[in-house]
C-alpha cells in the first residue's frame, strides 16, 4: 500500500545550475531548507554513476523523512528503494515502468495536454508534472501553458497534478487557487547561494496563499527596489540613441544609478557581465550589425537581466535582422509603445502577423490593443514588458498592471522612452523584471505629474523632470496609483 505524498515543494535537481560543488550538497541544503520531495535528474550520468549518487542522496532525504524521485531510470529506483519514479513523454512507458518497479512505488508523467494527462491516468500514473508557465531555460522545447490550460488538465483528472516550469516566488502567489497538488522547482532552490534558505523562503510564500496580499508585497518590492539603487549606486551600460544618450545617462543618475555608454562590439561583450544592460534600437550605425548580436549573445549567456527598445521596428532591413536575433537572448524587460509591441510578437512569430501602427518611433495603436503582443512577448521571454501610453501598462504574461498618470508633455521632448528603459535597467539590478519594471513607470509617472506644476512647456519641463526624478523617494514612488489585474 502506498503511503501519501507531499507534493507541496517538490525539488528537481540539475547539477548543470547547483551553486554547491556536490549534488549531495544540494539535496541536504533543500532538505534542510524544507522541501517536500526530491527528483534525482540524471541525463548525463551513465547507469553505475545514476546508481552511484541515487543512493548517496536517498540516504539524505530518508534523513529528512523526504521522499525521493527517480527521473526515467526504472531500474535505478527498483534498485535503491526510490519512492517512485517519474517519466516525460518520450521516456519509458507507465505500463513497463510499474513492471520493475512495483505496485507500491509512484509514478510520475509530464503532461502538457488534457489528453496526454488523461492517457497517463489511464495506463496507472499516480501525479502528473503539468507546465510550464513559463519558458525555462531546463526544458528550452517545453510549451508555456496559459492558466486556462492548466486548469482544463487539472479538471480532466483524479490524480495530484504539480506545476513545473517556471516556478519562483514570483509565480507561485499566481498559481493559487487552480488546483495544483504543489510546486516543482528547478533553479529557484537549486541555482541560489543559500539552497536552504531559498527552498524555506518558496515555502513560507507557499503556506501564505493569500492572493489579496500582492499587491501589498509588490509595492514593498518596489520600495526596496528603489532603496536599493539609492544605496548602491548600480551600473546598466547602455548601447542606445545618439539622439537621447545625453537624456539616457542624466535619467540613469538621477534615479541612483550609474551610466555608461558604448557602441563597439568588443566593449558590449565585456560588459554583458554588468549586473544590468540596456540596449536601445534608434540611430543604428553599419558597427550595430555586429555590436548588438554578439552583445545579446553575451548577455544570455552571462544570464544578466537586460532591457531592450525596439524603437523604430519595421524601418530598414538592419533594424528587422537585429530585432530578430534578439529573439532567443530573451531580454528580462521589453520597453516599448502599443505599436512595437504589436509588431515584434509579430515579427519573432509570437502572434499572428498583423499591420502595426509605427510611425517612425511614435505609435498610433492604442495600449489595450497591444495587451495580448505584450503578455505573448512576456511568455516567451519570462521576464516582463512595459508598454507606454495614456495609461502604461506592465506585464508578466500573468499579471497587468496600468499606471495612470504622468503629463502629455512628456510626449513633446526627444528621450521619454529611451530614457524610461535606461531607468528600467538601473531597477532591475536590484528586483525581478515586472517589479523593476513597474517601479520605472511609476517612478516616471510621479516625476511627470511633480514637474507638469511647475513647467508648462517642454524645455522647462524637461529640466524640472529630471530634478523630480532625483527627489522621488521610495515611499513616495511604492505609493502611487496603479492596479493590478491578475489574468485567467
Amino acid at each position: 500500500m502506498r503511503n501519501p505524498v507531499d507534493y507541496t515543494l517538490y525539488l528537481v535537481t540539475d547539477q548543470d545550475l547547483m551553486s554547491t560543488q556536490t549534488l549531495e550538497q544540494a539535496v541536504e541544503q533543500a532538505c534542510e531548507g524544507g522541501v517536500t520531495l526530491v527528483q534525482i535528474r540524471e541525463k548525463k550520468a551513465s547507469q553505475d554513476e545514476f546508481l552511484d549518487v541515487a543512493r548517496r542522496c536517498k540516504a539524505i532525504t530518508d534523513r529528512f523523512g523526504v521522499g525521493l524521485i527517480v527521473n526515467d531510470n526504472p531500474h535505478v529506483a527498483a534498485q535503491i528503494g526510490a519512492l517512485g519514479v517519474h517519466v516525460g513523454q518520450d521516456d519509458t512507458p507507465v505500463p513497463q515502468v510499474r513492471q520493475i518497479v512495483g505496485p507500491d512505488a509512484i509514478i510520475g508523467v509530464s503532461a502538457h495536454t488534457v489528453e496526454e494527462a488523461q492517457r497517463a491516468q489511464a495506463e496507472g500514473a499516480d501525479y502528473l508534472g503539468i507546465g510550464g508557465i513559463t519558458l525555462t531555460a531546463t526544458k528550452p522545447d517545453a510549451p508555456a501553458l496559459t492558466f486556462a490550460q492548466l486548469d482544463a488538465i487539472v479538471e480532466s483528472v483524479d490524480i495530484p497534478c504539480v506545476v513545473i516550469g517556471g516556478v519562483n516566488a514570483r509565480t507561485i502567489p499566481l498559481c493559487h487557487g487552480h488546483g495544483f497538488a504543489g510546486y516543482a522547482v528547478v533553479s529557484a532552490i537549486i541555482a541560489q547561494p543559500d539552497i536552504a534558505a531559498a527552498a524555506a523562503g518558496l515555502r513560507r510564500v507557499i503556506a501564505r496563499n493569500d492572493l489579496p496580499s500582492a499587491d501589498a508585497a509588490l509595492r514593498d518590492q518596489i520600495l526596496t527596489c528603489v532603496e536599493t539603487v539609492k544605496a548602491t549606486n548600480p551600473m546598466a551600460p547602455s548601447i542606445t540613441n545618439f539622439v537621447t544618450i545625453d537624456y539616457v545617462a542624466n535619467a540613469q543618475l538621477a534615479v541612483g544609478g550609474s551610466a555608461a555608454m558604448v557602441y563597439l562590439p568588443d566593449e558590449g561583450e565585456m560588459l554583458a557581465g554588468s549586473p544590468s544592460m540596456y540596449l536601445n534600437m534608434g540611430t543604428l550605425m553599419p558597427v550595430y550589425g555586429e555590436t548588438i548580436p554578439r552583445t545579446g549573445r553575451a548577455l544570455a549567456a552571462a544570464g544578466t537581466p537586460w532591457v531592450l527598445d525596439p524603437v523604430g521596428i519595421g524601418i530598414g532591413s538592419l533594424r528587422t535582422q537585429l530585432l530578430q536575433s534578439l529573439r532567443d537572448c530573451r531580454p528580462g524587460i521589453i520597453r516599448c509603445n502599443a505599436s512595437e509591441a504589436i509588431a515584434l510578437a509579430s515579427l519573432w512569430g509570437l502572434t499572428q502577423a498583423e499591420d502595426s501602427g509605427v510611425r517612425g518611433v511614435d505609435s498610433t495603436d492604442s495600449v489595450d490593443s497591444a495587451q495580448a503582443a505584450a503578455v505573448a512577448l512576456a511568455r516567451h521571454t519570462g521576464g516582463a514588458v512595459a508598454v507606454s501610453g495614456e495609461v502604461d501598462l506592465v506585464t508578466d504574461g500573468f499579471r497587468v498592471a496600468r499606471v495612470k498618470g504622468g503629463s502629455p508633455l512628456l510626449t513633446c521632448i526627444t528621450g521619454s522612452g529611451c530614457s524610461l528603459g535606461g531607468v528600467a535597467a538601473i531597477y532591475a539590478t536590484a528586483a525581478d523584471p515586472f517589479a523593476a519594471a513597474l517601479t520605472a513607470t511609476v517612478a516616471y509617472n510621479l516625476a511627470a505629474d511633480r514637474a507638469a506644476q511647475t513647467a508648462q512647456a517642454p524645455g522647462s519641463f524637461k529640466v524640472a523632470f529630471l530634478d523630480a526624478l532625483y527627489l522621488n523617494t521610495a515611499e513616495q514612488i511604492s505609493a502611487y496609483p496603479f492596479e493590478v489585474e491578475v489574468l485567467a
